[in-house]
């Protein structure tokens, strides 16, 4: 006769699943943080195609690129910039309210689409971490 038996350690399968549990908070906060970081990144970049040349009597001061936060929040971050005219350049976050001059092709980029563009990256990423600390814990 034949026979294979085969065990399972309850108590070391039951203190992976208790490490995995508390890391996976942990990794979905550093995925937003890490997208929120993305989105800034972004936002600071100015003219995205066909960059004219700067006009002589304008100067960029950087107060639009330097004026963006990312703040902890009870679900995750909120990324913001509090400079009077972010909207002007950038839209609201219903992607409305640019002016024409920086709503022409290959100039400023709308928050609402590159927040959009980066969160839907969140899920696979999400689930990499997940896996890889799982492997780590040894499940």
């Amino acid at each position: 006769m034949t026979q294979l038996t085969m065990t399972v350690d309850a108590t070391l399968v039951r203190q992976g699943l208790q490490d995995l549990s508390t890391e996976i908070p942990r990794i979905g906060r550093l995925q937003i943080y890490r997208t929120s970081q993305t989105i800034v990144r972004r936002m600071k970049e100015y003219w995205q195609i066909n960059v004219p040349p700067e006009l002589p009597s304008y100067q960029r001061t950087g107060t639009l690129a330097g004026g963006w936060f990312i703040t902890p929040n009870n679900n995750g971050y909120t990324t913001s910039n509090n400079t009077a005219y972010t909207k002007f350049v950038h839209g609201n976050a219903y992607g409305l309210e640019q002016a024409w001059m920086h709503a022409r092709p290959g100039r400023h980029q709308l928050l609402r689409d590159v927040s959009e563009e980066e969160v839907e990256k969140l899920p696979p990423e999400i689930e990499n971490e997940i896996s890889m600390v799982a492997r780590r814990v040894g499940l």
